[in-house]
């Protein structure tokens, strides 16, 4: 009789400073010391990249493989930077080995770890504006690896932007639950931004006067 295995790998939550700080130096001494680990560790990236390895070579990867390759405290830093980034000293030339590293396989390892926890999981988003046809290419990425391209102008990305917030206004309502504070955060920030671009704050302090 078969048993079914629950797989669970859970995103990178907030790794304290000083404990980043430290796997990545521990990464450097042994890049340093072995310069063959970085060709090693793209290869190991590469392959997840694969459509017969993904997205589950990645358990293996960070329970077994990198581990044994280069500690529990470099595997830590390293799979921190591939999902969130990392701000890397770019004439280091490890450092900029590093960023090379997160820059080709970042989304490739983030939609593997959505993907393990929903497969159809929003990823991230690519931006293209074309100042000449005042439009804005925008392609969607899924943990599946599908992609979803639209050509908007303004007016039609307001109109989308407008039904998300409203959809997500519905779902926290229905759900009970607040928002995480880092995802608060970072929708006001943008929605301070949208208002200082279209000078809409300047337009309520003039109206407050």
């Amino acid at each position: 009789m078969s048993r079914v295995q629950n797989i669970e790998i859970k995103e990178s939550e907030e790794i304290h400073e000083q404990t980043l700080k430290k796997g990545h130096e521990e990464l450097k001494r042994l890049l340093k010391k072995n310069k063959s680990l970085i060709t090693i560790i793209d290869g190991l990236l590469d392959k997840l990249d694969k459509e017969d390895n993904y997205p589950f070579l990645l358990i293996e990867m960070n329970e077994n493989i990198l581990p044994n390759l280069v500690g529990e405290k470099a595997t830590q830093f390293l799979s921190y930077v591939l999902e969130k980034g990392y701000n890397f000293d770019l004439s280091d030339e490890i450092d900029l080995e590093l960023h090379m590293l997160v820059k080709k396989y970042g989304i490739t390892y983030l939609s593997a770890l959505r993907f393990i926890h929903n497969p159809l999981d929003y990823v991230s988003n690519q931006f293209i504006l074309n100042k000449e046809r005042n439009q804005m290419t925008i392609r969607f990425i899924r943990s599946d690896r599908q992609t979803f391209t639209f050509d908007l102008d303004n007016e039609s990305l307001a109109s989308m932007i407008s039904g998300l917030l409203d959809y997500l206004s519905a779902g926290i309502r229905n759900s009970k639950e607040d928002l995480p504070s880092q995802s608060l955060n970072e929708l006001m920030f943008s929605i301070s931004n949208f208002l200082d671009a279209t000078h809409l704050m300047e337009q309520v302090d003039e109206n407050e006067g």
